[in-house]
């Protein structure tokens, strides 16, 4: 017990030095699993210092790297052990002293992100050696470091024309100088709601109310059951591949299809595989008395699927913001109030964490956001904790593991240079990357930091569907959404948030209110779009639907029950 203590008392020594007090070491650490962890060999920004397997061994090389210019350091190793007394976390702690060893300048750095990167796919010695063991030192790039100013400078430019200011930046203005960047470019890829198909999962239709005591007179006096669950599967054209649990498989399937119709489900638009087991219950006197059929969704392999009741498919959209360094554009032009205007109108709003996305499209909304609090902050009752989320820090996309994906900072201030600070250091480190954002990591991280808070206000961009809707179950407050971008129609993503957790949803003309009473079937109009709870969900009416109602979806033809080989 004494050398675990150590070990682990050692391990945080190692992850206090590159933070401060207010910054807790746990967060600061983010902790994945991948099943092999791949580099990025190709770009010039990433450094890797690779060790031999279960070595502690250093390189040189490092010494070259700028220490300021390093974005995040990432430990990479297997987690397969070969023996019980194998102590992976002696062997990170080693690996840590060996680096800084090499490279005692990394204390200095606060700014760096931590990463214990864990392989999961090798299982054994022999198959590990061919993973990369060591660390990834990431670096910023020319091109993220002008991003980064960009992005400083423009959030002062519309902080600047939300004022009624004439927007001004020397930084901006020596761009104009440059004939290709007398336009900035800033763009967002996000993903627009295309089509929701209704998946619908097989079940079994009784010809008429004496199907099922028919079936069962001819089952007990015919067919012999092995057991009292009897599989079958069919194929997405309605043929039986496969029955388990009877002696007669023929006779069983001329009476079910004699008596009933089974359905295919279907996902996404399209039929597949089901597995129907039929559930017999057999009486005191050894006859069969009852049964009912459940149902689950095959691959073509015979694996099970995931049902889900909706198949939301969504569309690719890149935006693009350019900004015209040359000239000062009319206030009316550039993008609505609708930030201002909802804080303005809902002065109730007390005692709340404020989470708010500054990912790439947000940034003229963070312009209002600063404004309203720079005027506002001193007086707005105890809404003084907030949390800023880019969905990771830049971090690879293929790492992003839900409620660990990092890039959300939390501040408790009346002091508007502090939010405005920590604002644009959250914007400046990451741009979102893949269009999907941690929504809800970002506000169970601002819960967990003060659990006295009662509601829950979050700018969200429409345009982006939370990537982490699992983790709502997590939440037990009141969010109360306003969304940036809904011009074109509300994404019901944000719909279901809020009705599941009892909040609301405000747009620039109105606020949405007590949506958990809406009931199944009901439907509510939001400026010009309907919304209808269909199977517990809100889905807007109008979208187009691969699926559609009046599909001939009981239609069977004789050869239903058809014995055929599997492929």
């Amino acid at each position: 017990m004494l050398r675990i203590t150590s070990v682990v008392c050692l391990a945080l020594a190692f992850f206090s030095f590159p933070v401060q007090a207010q910054i807790s070491t746990d967060h600061n650490l983010i902790r994945i699993e991948t099943p092999k962890f791949k580099q990025n060999l190709e770009n010039p920004n990433f450094i890797y210092l690779p060790m031999d397997f279960n070595s502690a061994t250093a390189n040189e090389k490092l010494r070259s790297v700028d220490p300021a210019k390093i974005l995040s350091i990432s430990l990479v190793y297997s987690q397969f052990k070969a023996s019980e007394r194998f102590d992976q976390l002696q062997l990170n702690s080693e690996r840590m002293m060996a680096l800084y060893r090499v490279f005692p300048a990394l204390k200095d750095v606060e700014e760096i992100k931590w990463y214990w990167i864990a392989q999961t796919e090798c299982k054994s010695p022999e198959a590990c050696r061919d993973y990369f063991h060591g660390f990834e030192i990431r670096t910023i790039s020319s091109e993220e470091e002008l991003k980064s100013k960009i992005s400083t400078a423009s959030l002062d430019m519309y902080m600047a024309r939300y004022r009624g200011e004439a927007a001004k930046s020397e930084f901006l203005d020596s761009l104009s100088e440059l004939p290709y960047t007398t336009v900035i470019k800033e763009c967002d890829t996000t993903y627009q709601l295309a089509y929701t198909t209704t998946n619908r999962l097989g079940h079994f239709k009784e010809l008429n109310h004496r199907s099922k005591a028919k079936f069962l007179m001819q089952i007990n006096k015919e067919v012999e059951l092995t057991r009292n669950d009897v599989v079958m599967i069919i194929d997405n054209d309605k043929n039986v591949i496969q029955v388990e649990g009877v002696t007669n498989t023929s006779l069983f399937l001329k009476y079910l299809n004699r008596y009933y119709h089974p359905t295919v489900t279907r996902m996404g638009g399209e039929r597949i595989y089901t597995e129907y087991t039929l559930h017999f219950s057999v009486n005191s006197l050894g006859k069969i008395s009852d049964f009912y059929a459940t149902a689950r969704p095959m691959s073509k392999a015979l694996e099970p699927l995931v049902f889900e009741k909706f198949n939301t498919v969504y569309e690719e959209v890149i935006s693009c913001t350019y900004i015209d360094t040359t000239i000062i554009t009319d206030m009316s032009v550039i993008h609505d109030h609708v930030v201002t205007r909802v804080m303005d109108r809902n002065e109730q709003w007390k005692h709340c964490l404020v989470v708010t996305d500054v990912t790439g499209s947000m940034l003229p909304y963070l312009g209002q956001f600063l404004v309203w609090h720079q005027l506002n902050l001193k007086s707005s009752g105890d809404n003084v904790d907030f949390v800023f989320f880019n969905d990771g820090d830049n971090i690879k996309d293929e790492l992003k593991v839900t409620g660990k994906v990092g890039g959300t900072y939390y501040i408790q201030t009346h002091d508007f240079e502090k939010l405005k600070e920590e604002c644009a250091r959250a914007q400046a480190n990451g741009g979102g990357g893949d269009a999907p954002e941690n929504n809800i990591e970002a506000v169970l991280y601002g819960l967990k930091m003060n659990p006295t808070v009662t509601e829950v206000i979050m700018l969200a961009d429409n345009k982006a569907v939370p990537r982490d809707l699992e983790l709502l179950y997590k939440v037990n407050r009141p969010i109360h959404v306003i969304l940036c971008g809904a011009q074109d129609g509300v994404n019901v993503a944000y719909l279901n948030l809020v009705r599941e957790t009892g909040g609301s949803i405000h747009t620039i003309e109105e606020d949405i209110l007590n949506l958990a009473k809406i009931s199944e079937g009901e439907s509510l109009i939001i400026d010009g779009h309907t919304y209808r709870i269909v199977g517990g969900e809100f889905v807007e009416e109008g979208a187009p639907d691969a699926f559609s109602d009046d599909a001939t979806e009981y239609d069977l033809e004789e050869s239903v029950f058809d014995i055929v080989d599997p492929e």
